[in-house]
């Protein structure tokens, strides 16, 4: 054998022959290379995703105003000024799930790539499982705005019927002059208002009546919600100095007259007939971005009605507190009991017994609580009679005893 054949087969046998090794397509050099996705591009917020109707920006409050321009706040506009929109910090506990997509859009998320399959004519590889991670691994995930986890809740059903549910409890007419006495009819109302730059509780009761007249179809508890959202938005861009007080519940806040309101101030109403305590917590962030003064929560009896325990009731109420708590820290929130009954499905016992509870809540987390039950109650311990309408929702008379409580400087 020639030294030159020996030497190649020495080559051959210590690797010195053997081609150089070129990355496959899938090869962790290759993959690094690769550009990184921006998750942020797409992601948006559930309060970034609405905008007033027809309106390319908010209306501006500004200063109060009297006489004839005091109903067009877009003309009382002196001092108005924009607030930076903050994040809300969560406060819900990280196992509990998302929000449906039903009331709020979800966050975007990334699908993993799938794996191929092995070829047949190579073997099968058994391995082992990995064992369990038992402690947390840190992510560098980019620091972007998000929507406030929410705990998921089922949409809340109404207390009464569509058809009494979504009537006025209030006379047809005031002093003369006709108001909204269907939900199809209000929300119209509040709708065109919202569209002129103008705040429906700062409106003639009349206002708009020969548009929403004829209206029709009831709107479903998401166009409350985009209403409200929109309404809460409007608000926050066009505050100003003015001072603010929000109403939060069901088809008791909801129905509040706001001629009974004070015009020294403005007025945000986020109620929703039929709503109940897990519905209104799924939405209060929709007004977080406002600097409310006073915030007043009446919720609770369409919960009863439909079976939920009063430790649940109290247990969403709470949430609702400490969540508001974090959004608004200078505002004052005040808790106000359920009222009676004289309806056979919501027992005047359990009321009763979920007003101790929310007292209790009411005192834990430091917020005021008005205990109105009292002055609504007969001898026989039911909603007095000259109060209601049906039982359940308040008349004119009625809902003058909430204003006076609403309205107190202290109880």
């Amino acid at each position: 054998m020639s030294a030159e054949v020996c030497l190649l087969l020495i080559q051959s046998l210590t690797g010195d022959c053997e081609p150089p090794v070129t990355p496959e397509s899938g090869s962790m050099a290759a993959i690094a290379a690769q550009p990184e996705i921006d998750e942020t591009a797409t992601e948006t917020t559930a309060a970034g995703a609405i905008s007033p109707a027809e309106s390319s920006t908010a209306p501006r409050f500004g200063e109060l105003c009297v006489g004839a321009n005091a109903e067009r706040l877009a003309v009382c506009a002196v001092t108005s000024r924009t607030r930076q929109s903050r994040t809300v910090p969560p406060s819900v506990p990280r196992a509990m799930s998302p929000l449906p997509t039903a009331v709020a859009p979800a966050a975007p998320s990334t699908t993993a790539p799938s794996t191929a399959a092995t070829p047949a004519s190579q073997p099968t590889v058994s391995v082992a499982p990995a064992p369990a991670v038992t402690t947390p691994v840190a992510l560098d995930i980019p620091e972007v705005p998000r929507a406030v986890p929410l705990p998921a809740a089922q949409l809340p059903q109404f207390s009464l019927p569509v058809d009494v549910a979504a009537v006025s409890p209030l006379p047809a007419r005031v002093d003369g002059r006709r108001r909204p006495d269907s939900g199809s009819q209000l929300y119209v109302q509040r709708r065109l208002a919202l569209q002129s730059g103008r705040s429906y509780t700062r409106l003639s009761p009349d206002a708009y009546a020969d548009q929403w007249s004829q209206a029709s179809r009831q709107p479903t508890y998401q166009d409350w919600q985009r209403l409200l959202a929109q309404e809460a938005r409007a608000i926050a861009g066009g505050q100003g100095n003015n001072r603010l007080e929000v109403v939060v519940g069901d088809s008791f806040g909801l129905w509040l007259p706001p001629d009974m309101l004070p015009r020294d101030r403005l007025w945000l109403n986020q109620s929703i007939s039929g709503d109940t305590t897990a519905g209104i917590l799924q939405r209060i962030s929709a007004f977080a971005n406002t600097r409310a003064t006073t915030i007043h929560l009446m919720a609770g009896a369409n919960d009863l009605k439909n079976g939920v325990p009063e430790a649940q009731i109290a247990y969403n109420l709470r949430q609702t507190v400490r969540q508001l708590r974090q959004q608004h820290p200078q505002a004052q929130i005040v808790v106000y009991s359920v009222l009676p009954t004289r309806r056979a499905e919501i027992s005047n016992d359990r009321v009763r017994s979920l007003n101790a509870r929310l007292s209790t809540v009411a005192q834990q987390d430091r917020v005021e609580f008005r205990d109105v039950h009292p002055r609504f109650q007969d001898e026989h311990g039911h909603l007095r009679p000259d109060l209601t309408t049906d039982g359940l929702h308040l008349n004119a008379q009625g809902y003058a005893v909430w204003q006076r409580a609403i309205l107190a400087r202290a109880w």
